[in-house]
């Protein structure tokens, strides 16, 4: 199984009890398995997008081995190396 999205939103004073479209900020990372990454973030407070591009970026660790049913805990681990 390959990784290829990881979406973060971070809140007005730290808040997650908010809903989703009140965040302040929202990034969205995507991967291709040939290594092409693409960042987009949103500050609605600063009424600005920013969106990134890269290439030949290590993608290795997005790789994960299909778990048992039920054992999730290796694919939702939020740092990864």
């Amino acid at each position: 199984m390959f990784l290829n999205s990881v979406l973060v939103w971070t809140y007005p004073n730290d808040n997650p009890k908010l809903t989703l479209n009140q965040a302040s900020r929202i990034e969205e990372t995507s991967f291709r398995e040939d290594g092409y990454v693409k960042l987009v973030e949103i500050d609605k407070d600063k009424n600005e997008k920013i969106t990134s591009e890269y290439t030949d970026v290590p993608v290795e660790a997005n790789w994960e081995p299909v778990p048992d049913f039920g054992d999730y805990a290796s694919m939702v681990r939020w740092e990864r190396q």
